[in-house]
């Protein structure tokens, strides 16, 4: 089954502990629904969960830490949900703080052990370009990209723009990957600035099991004793199709 985007929502808030964002529908059970999340450094993730009490799980490497910048970027994920709400509400610690969120769905991710692999990678110097991290797949793997920077203009390399929001400061990507091979998250910015980046790789379900194949059954073969053999389910079968003896 191929991968493919569903829906998706973002939100956005200057000074928040709690904020919610909500997808134009719930999401389909069987689906892959991702959180990229946005805050200050120093900040942590307390909760993400949607109103019908369905907790999303944190990417392992996540969030991507840049102090220069004073941005991390995290990433959380429910692959496989069943009985999900629209409305997904993250909540962070401490005092209230800048807070970004992207919300996505896609269809056709495995169902139980998707995440393939997360990167996170900083600019430490100021760059116009944001081509990392790299990430090495299987064919047809789901890429999701987040990045929080200075006045980025747009997506590069193929990729697709969730969204961009809080001026363009933070921004949420995808890509669908054919082939495998390294991939780079891709952002470019007006100006030359610091940033943080996530990126990472779902891999696609399996294609459905082909129906049965052989010869249907026809029928009970007649014994030479005139009853019928229980048990000889055996299909009809052509011996010859030459019947120029006849």
């Amino acid at each position: 089954m191929a991968i493919a985007f569903v829906q998706n929502k973002s939100s956005g808030s200057a000074s928040t502990t709690t904020l919610a964002v909500t997808l134009p529908a719930a999401p389909a059970n069987g689906n892959l629904v991702v959180v990229v999340i946005v805050t200050l450094t120093a900040k942590t993730i307390t909760s993400v969960v949607d109103t019908n009490s369905v907790s999303y799980v944190q990417s392992p490497n996540s969030p991507a830490t840049n102090a220069n910048r004073g941005a991390d970027v995290w990433m959380y994920y429910k692959e496989n949900i069943t009985g999900g709400a629209a409305q997904i509400n993250v909540t962070q610690s401490g005092s209230p703080q800048k807070m970004s969120l992207f919300a996505a769905e896609f269809s056709g991710v495995l169902t139980s052990g998707s995440l393939e692999i997360d990167i996170v990678h900083t600019g430490t110097a100021p760059q116009t370009n944001i081509n990392d991290p790299t990430l090495t797949t299987t064919n047809a793997d789901l890429l999701i990209g987040g990045a929080s920077g200075s006045n980025m203009t747009a997506v590069s390399g193929g990729w697709t723009a969730i969204d961009a929001i809080q001026n363009s400061v933070d921004w949420a990507e995808y890509f669908i990957q054919s082939v495998s091979g390294s991939k780079a998250v891709g952002f470019t910015q007006l100006s030359a600035t610091q940033w943080a980046a996530i990126g990472a790789a779902f891999k696609a379900a399996p294609p459905p099991a082909a129906g049965g194949g052989g010869v249907p059954f026809l029928g009970a073969i007649p014994s030479l004793g005139g009853g019928v053999e229980a048990g000889m389910q055996q299909p009809w079968q052509v011996l010859d199709t030459n019947l120029g003896g006849f």
